[in-house]
């Protein structure tokens, strides 16, 4: 089962895996696109990793209009074990490090920690329902969150499956082994807090984009080792907040509603 953290990072990994269970490693480059009349925004990065661990990297771009250009660096490892008690009862742990700056690299400054845990209960006939508790901790501010979903068959089996609650929701319709459609509810989307020295006025900032969002996409397997999937969000609600050291707001932009197009794939070895 999935957990996901606020940047959503852990339940893009869970959901490559819930697609690759038998293989051993999984490589999945992806790319995201976005532009609001105020701001261009564009993320590409690369995920390896297997059904317990999992590293890599990504860059995002932000074109500001009245403000200074930010492009962020992100480096991330994470994992997640999950295990039966009994028939029914089971539990998972995990967490994650990502470390997200714009020019210089400061490992003390730049981390992103996210840990997590919880259970898991079958309540039979493909339905189950989670709930947990996870912590998101950076320099300058920490963040408690709880998980409470319920989930309905996997996203693998033909049909009809979903997991339904918070902080995400989403539905899949599997109409073969090769093709399905999948919509996405995100509550409480956020990307890693970037570190930027001396940003403003000499003075080093942290910046964080929240938003919420709805998705479409297609699911495409025209092999046993490669996935596709493509699709269109609608994003709302979205602020680029920015922090000093104290973890005291400074400043605030707030982004004007815009679509998203997005695009993975994933080969499994």
């Amino acid at each position: 089962m999935a957990l996901v953290k606020k940047s959503l990072l852990a339940l893009t990994v869970a959901a490559t895996l819930s697609g690759s269970a038998n293989a051993a490693f999984f490589l999945t480059p992806s790319y995201t696109g976005s532009s609001a009349d105020e701001l261009s925004y564009s993320k590409v990065g690369v995920t390896l990793g297997n059904e317990y661990v999992y590293g890599g990297f990504s860059f995002r771009d932000y074109d500001i209009d009245h403000a200074k250009d930010i492009e962020a660096k992100d480096i991330f490892f994470g994992g997640e074990y999950r295990a039966q008690l009994d028939s029914k009862l089971g539990y998972f742990v995990g967490g994650s490090l990502d470390f997200s700056y714009d020019e210089e690299f400061d490992f003390t400054e730049s981390y992103n920690v996210n840990a997590f845990g919880g259970l898991t209960y079958d309540l039979g006939s493909g339905l189950s329902v989670v709930g947990g508790l996870g912590t998101y901790l950076t320099d300058p501010k920490n963040y408690f969150y709880p998980v409470l979903m319920a989930k309905y068959k996997n996203a693998n089996d033909l049909g009809f499956s979903f997991i339904a609650g918070f902080p995400t929701t989403s539905a899949t319709y599997r109409f073969s082994n090769m093709f399905a459609v999948v919509a996405d509810v995100k509550f409480a989307s956020a990307e890693p807090m970037v570190y930027m020295e001396n940003y403003y006025r000499n003075y080093d900032v942290y910046m964080l984009d929240k938003s919420r969002e709805v998705s479409v996409a297609a699911l495409f397997s025209p092999a046993d080792r490669l996935s596709l999937k493509a699709g269109v969000g609608y994003t709302f609600d979205r602020k680029l907040k920015y922090y000093n050291a104290d973890g005291d707001e400074i400043a605030r932009y707030d982004v004007d509603d815009d679509l998203k197009v997005f695009v993975s794939g994933s080969f499994t070895f």
